[in-house]
C-alpha cells in the first residue's frame, strides 16, 4: 500500500506541473530573446518607465518556465524528498519538454512550422534553450543530471544553428557523427528541410549511405514517443522513514485518507 501511495502521489504532483510547463513551452520556440534583451536595455535607460511596466518587461516567458521549475525543485528540497525522487520528477518534466518541442519542429506538414528551419530562427531557439539548460545545470546534487533529457531538441537546434555555408560542407557520415543522438530519420528530415540560400543546391554529400538509407526514410521514427518517459523507480536506501512514531501533523492522516479514497474510486484495492 505504501508503494502505491507514493506512486499515486508522484503522479498527482507530476500531472499539474506538466500542464503548467506545457503552457509556457511555446515561448522557447517563438520568443525572440534578443528583442527582449534590447527592450530591457531601453527600459532601464528610460526613467519614465512605470514599475508595473518594468516588471512585465523584466521577465521573459522562458524565464517564467525556469521559475516554475525552480518552485518544483524548492518543494522537493524543502519537503526533504529523496534526491532520487526529485531527479525523477524533474527528468519527467524535461522529457516532456524535450518531446513536445522536438515533435513540434519535426511536424513540418504544418506549414507554419517550417520557419524553425531558418538559421536566424534557430539561433533564437538556441538562446532560449541555453537559458533552460543553464538553469538545469545549476541545480543541487544529482537533480542537475536531468539535463540529459533535453538532448534531442538540443541536438536538433544545434544542427539548425549551423550556418548554411558550413553545413553544406558536411557529409552524411560527418553529420551522423556530430549529431549522434538523432536517429537517421530525424537527421534526414532536418537537413532536407533546412532552408539554404536561394541560389544554393542541396549537396549530394547529404544523401544517406546505403546502410542508413532505409532507416533515414522511416517516417514512423522521426518523433519522440511520449510513452517512453522515464519510469518511476522507488529508492531502496538513503531515505528517512520513521515507522515507530505516529506523525504529529494531522494533515498527513487526512492526506493519506484522501489518497486511499481516490484509489478506491479508481477501482484499486486499498
Amino acid at each position: 500500500l505504501l508503494q502505491e501511495v507514493v506512486v499515486y502521489s508522484f503522479q498527482q504532483v507530476l500531472y499539474p506541473a506538466t500542464k503548467l510547463v506545457y503552457s509556457l513551452l511555446p515561448a522557447i520556440l517563438d520568443e525572440n530573446p534578443f528583442e527582449i534583451s534590447e527592450t530591457r536595455t531601453k527600459s532601464s535607460a528610460n526613467e519614465d518607465t512605470s514599475e508595473c511596466e518594468s516588471l512585465d518587461i523584466g521577465v521573459s516567458h522562458v524565464e517564467r518556465l525556469t521559475q516554475l521549475l525552480q518552485i518544483v525543485v524548492n518543494v522537493v528540497v524543502e519537503s526533504s524528498l529523496h534526491s532520487s525522487i526529485g531527479l525523477q520528477l524533474l527528468s519527467n518534466l524535461l522529457f516532456f519538454t524535450n518531446a513536445s518541442l522536438f515533435n513540434t519542429i519535426m511536424h513540418t506538414e504544418e506549414e507554419d512550422n517550417i520557419r524553425f528551419y531558418n538559421w536566424d530562427k534557430a539561433i533564437q531557439i538556441r538562446s532560449n534553450l541555453d537559458t533552460l539548460e543553464g538553469w538545469t545545470s545549476e541545480q543541487p546534487g544529482e537533480i542537475k543530471e536531468a539535463i540529459r533529457h533535453l538532448e534531442k531538441i538540443s541536438a536538433a537546434t544545434d544542427l539548425l544553428s549551423v550556418r548554411p555555408k558550413h553545413l553544406t560542407q558536411m557529409t552524411w557520415a560527418a553529420l551522423r557523427e556530430e549529431f549522434d543522438v538523432l536517429n537517421p530519420a530525424q537527421l534526414n528530415h532536418l537537413i532536407n528541410n533546412y532552408q539554404l540560400d536561394n541560389e544554393s543546391e542541396r549537396p549530394l554529400s547529404w544523401k544517406p549511405t546505403k546502410t542508413d538509407e532505409q532507416l533515414a526514410n522511416d517516417t514512423a521514427s522521426r518523433t519522440v514517443d511520449f510513452a517512453a518517459h522515464p519510469p518511476l523507480h522507488l529508492p531502496n536506501r538513503g531515505y528517512f522513514l520513521d515507522l515507530q512514531h505516529i506523525p504529529q501533523d494531522e494533515g498527513i492522516l487526512d492526506f493519506s485518507q484522501a489518497i486511499c479514497e481516490k484509489m478506491r474510486e479508481a477501482g484499486e484495492d486499498v
